[in-house]
């Protein structure tokens, strides 16, 4: 892979999304644009391309495109920065980005499933439970590519992402443990076993344990009022817990 630079594309403000979820894929195209990437909450593309062509050939080209309003060449602080920052430099956490690289195995299977979609308006919510589905949650690292391809604000994929409870954001643990902390779950001591069994686990922050074998998750209901406290592990329910007893059974699991 050759040395990579680095444009920031400002998009005009009164683009169709239509046009400008065509002018992504219609840009991808060209020869020596090595990706193409939305910045989240903004209407403006992350554009990199190959250093062994004629750059000033290359953002003539690009100025052409009726819906791109300035573009901006960025310094590069090294191969593999990435996200510009106040200076104009750019920094990138490598793993983090190879997911674009044409013929990397996420991107192929994201592209798949956004474009065996059919897209619309609405079609947010199906797109990225899809995504959960294959990945096992969404990859924010995930939603400027989807945007590119669907034309939804990256930031309008975030918001509905991070407001409804079904979607995860980070990987799960190996044995995912569902505490109910509906009304009456919550008034026989869901929060109390909530707090034992993540003091046990070791999580501090966020919900999966330090080594990746648990996580601890919140939900309004479980339907099974009747056995409150309910918690389930790993699809399987058990009511009427204490805390101690809640305890036993993350301790058989680890066995």
């Amino acid at each position: 892979m050759g040395l990579r630079a680095y444009c920031l594309l400002n998009v005009k403000n009164n683009i169709h999304q239509d046009d400008l979820r065509n002018g992504l894929l219609e840009l991808e195209t060209i020869p020596g644009v090595d990706y193409v990437e939305p910045v989240v909450g903004k209407y403006d593309i992350l554009l990199a391309v190959e250093t062994a062509g004629n750059i000033e050939d290359l953002v003539a080209k690009i100025k052409r495109f009726s819906w791109v309003d300035q573009v901006t060449m960025l310094k590069v602080v090294n191969l593999f920065d990435h996200r510009p920052t106040p200076s104009g430099e750019v920094k990138m956490n490598k793993e983090k980005i190879t997911y674009l690289e044409p013929g990397g195995l996420s991107r192929e299977k994201l592209d798949r499933i956004v474009n065996r979609l059919e897209i619309s308006k609405g079609a947010a919510i199906p797109v990225l439970q899809q995504i959960q589905n294959e990945f096992g949650y969404v990859p924010p690292e995930f939603l400027p590519r989807v945007s590119a391809l669907t034309g939804i604000p990256a930031s309008e994929l975030y918001s509905i992402a991070t407001f409804y409870s079904q979607f995860r954001l980070q990987p799960i643990g190996e044995n995912l443990i569902q505490i109910c902390h509906g009304t009456a779950c919550h008034l026989a001591g869901a929060e109390e076993i909530t707090s034992v069994l993540r003091q046990a686990l070791g999580i501090k922050n966020g919900d999966t344990s330090p080594d990746g074998k648990f996580t601890i998750q919140k939900v309004a209901c479980l339907g099974c009022c009747s056995l409150a406290p309910v918690i389930t592990i790993n699809g399987e329910t058990f009511g009427r817990l204490t805390p101690d007893q809640a305890l036993r059974l993350i301790n058989k699991v680890k066995q």
